[in-house]
């Protein structure tokens, strides 16, 4: 949270403010069935954000694959480059 707290304010509030509409007005669900390529969800263990259940029906609703981020909260792998490596690892596996 404080790594997002110094972007945030970085960004200044008309940024911020842009983000965040874009977050709420773009709705996976219509966009992910225009996906041809391989479709890949990643959850955070602890994201307080985006549920592990919406996360899944992502994946399964799209023939996607669902991985966990262990440990991770929404904005993991910010602080936490070993641990995204070792989920990129096990996508080659």
């Amino acid at each position: 949270m404080p790594q997002q707290l110094l972007d945030w304010s970085r960004a200044g509030p008309r940024r911020m403010l842009s983000g965040f509409r874009s977050a709420i007005d773009l709705h996976l669900e219509d966009i992910l069935p225009a996906v041809s390529a391989e479709l890949i969800i990643i959850h955070a263990e602890f994201d307080p954000l985006t549920t592990y259940a919406y996360a899944a029906r992502l994946a399964a609703d799209h023939h996607g694959r669902l991985l966990v981020a262990p440990g991770g909260s929404h904005s993991w792998p910010i602080n936490d480059p070993d641990g995204f490596r070792r989920l990129l690892d096990e996508l080659t596996r």
